[in-house]
């Protein structure tokens, strides 16, 4: 079945290491697991000066790029139905924004809505989107409403030029192990966890 473990747990690992690739499509076979993804970019203009999401408080635009910011899409097919998993590198999407991404994207595509994962990274890097009704008004509103239509429009090319390069995928499972320090960079969780840690 396409929406089993396996298939979501592939999705998944494989989400930031697929390359779309440059294949001859063929008819899928029942039973057939095929997979494609494309990467959009959707960094903003360095001087489009938009303010970020994240802060209350922080409502001047950004000053500057450290890094780029995408919209990445893979496309898995089972010979019988497609499904598609996105990833936005916003702060959040809110519940009418992802309706209208997800109707776009099943009119455009035939990719049934209720086989879409559209979800975002959660970055307070990116510019605000009204996710959280971040105050806009004039100016800032007219270039907030251009930056959200290109975040859709990005989705939408991201999951047509995923699902334009399928090719036949497998599914692996795989664990690991590390170990490192991990020192918190938020003072109110360290002390939540001092304070469990003297109550045991």
């Amino acid at each position: 079945m396409l929406k089993s473990g396996a298939i979501i747990a592939f999705a998944v690992s494989a989400f930031c290491t697929f390359q779309a690739p440059q294949a001859v499509l063929v008819p899928a076979q029942a039973g057939t697991l095929r997979a494609g993804a494309f990467e959009v970019d959707i960094t903003p203009a360095p001087d489009a000066a938009l303010p970020l999401s994240g802060y209350g408080s922080r409502t001047e635009g950004f000053k500057g790029i450290h890094d780029d910011l995408h919209v990445r899409a893979i496309v898995l097919e089972d010979g019988a139905t497609q499904a598609a998993v996105i990833g936005c590198e916003v702060i959040g999407i809110s519940a009418a924004l992802w309706e209208k991404i997800a109707g776009r994207v099943t009119a455009e595509t035939k990719i049934p809505r209720d086989n879409i994962m559209l979800a975002s990274v959660h970055t307070h890097a990116a510019p605000a989107i009204g996710t959280y009704n971040e105050p806009a008004e004039g100016e800032a509103a007219r270039k907030r409403a251009e930056y959200v239509q290109r975040l859709e429009d990005a989705v939408l090319t991201a999951v047509r030029r995923a699902q334009a390069s399928l090719e036949p995928a497998r599914v692996g499972l795989w664990h690991g192990q590390g170990e490192r320090e991990h020192k918190s960079p938020c003072p109110r969780w360290q002390r939540r966890v001092d304070a469990r840690q003297q109550s045991r």
